[in-house]
């Protein structure tokens, strides 16, 4: 399994914005909690990617902006 922990995503969004940041790359799953009385993101995503390669390239992203803020991976 090559997991990696997004921190510093907006609240406002979706787990389709998180597969934009990762277009190139085959995700297996993405885990991404919601506050349950807004809905909203809580901030951070858990993402699972099917290969090492994949992996190590989205390792490469750290610090790439979305809505905004800057994406720790």
């Amino acid at each position: 399994m090559f997991s990696v922990f997004l921190s510093g995503l907006p609240y406002t969004s979706s787990e389709e914005d998180v597969k934009g940041l990762f277009t190139e790359m085959k995700i297996e799953s993405i885990n991404m909690p919601w506050f349950q009385d807004s809905g909203k993101s809580r901030g951070y995503a858990h993402v699972v990617f099917e290969n090492e390669d994949d992996f190590n390239k989205a390792l490469e992203k750290s610090g790439v902006n979305l809505g905004g803020r800057r994406i720790d991976i």
